[in-house]
């Protein structure tokens, strides 16, 4: 009993830090994200589990994203952008302690590949 709970918690925590890669690759160069495009990059992934994600198999809500990452303390915030007006966003900026910490060899090949693009070319 005690180890199907501990592997119970290690797929819990493994899913997680699934989601918090996947979503620094949908935020890709971007500053931010409105919630309903975040979640079609991230159910958009054929190799992710967040098309089918959910007691029904509904997909990932935006109720559901949001709790996931309120363990994070990373919440969406509501902002006006360009043809869509006032709607709820995810900053990047929200997203970069958390991926420092648990998704550390993404943050440095990403600040690795914006490097090598701002160098010249030897």
């Amino acid at each position: 009993m005690l180890a199907l709970q501990a592997e119970d918690t290690g797929d819990d925590r493994s899913e997680r830090i699934r989601l918090l890669a996947d979503c620094h690759t949908a935020f890709g160069n971007e500053h931010a994200l409105p919630t309903m495009r975040l979640l079609q990059q991230l159910r958009a992934d054929p190799e992710a589990p967040w098309a089918e994600y959910g007691p029904r198999g509904e997909g990932l809500t935006a109720m559901r994203l949001g709790k996931l990452l309120s363990e994070h303390s990373i919440q969406s915030t509501q902002m006006r952008l360009p043809g869509l007006g006032r709607v709820r966003c995810y900053e990047r900026a929200a997203f970069a302690d958390t991926w420092r910490r648990y998704t550390p060899d993404l943050v440095t090949d990403s600040a690795g590949a914006a490097a090598e693009a701002i160098e010249p070319a030897s």
